[in-house]
């Protein structure tokens, strides 16, 4: 009777770690997705930055000059 209390004392140990084990494969399964929803985000920033900076050539005048610039494409077809 003693060893079937053992044997029983050990199944329920060997479940008990079983769902412990499950709990922490559960929590890294979590933090995997955050990772990857966090990468995921970063490469859409990245990819956004690089396409801006394409319109943003070290030719091209930025500042003040530009909105004038601007202006001026749009008013050269009207009379005046």
């Amino acid at each position: 009777m003693l060893r079937t209390i053992d044997h029983l004392k050990q199944l329920v140990a060997d479940i008990d770690n079983l769902l412990g084990n499950n709990q922490g494969h559960q929590i890294t399964a979590q933090a995997s997705s955050t990772l990857n929803k966090t990468l995921s985000t970063l490469q859409a920033q990245t990819s956004a930055f690089e396409r801006g900076a394409v319109h943003r050539a070290p030719g091209r005048s930025t500042g003040r000059r530009e909105p004038q610039r601007i202006h001026e494409a749009i008013m050269e077809d009207h009379p005046r």
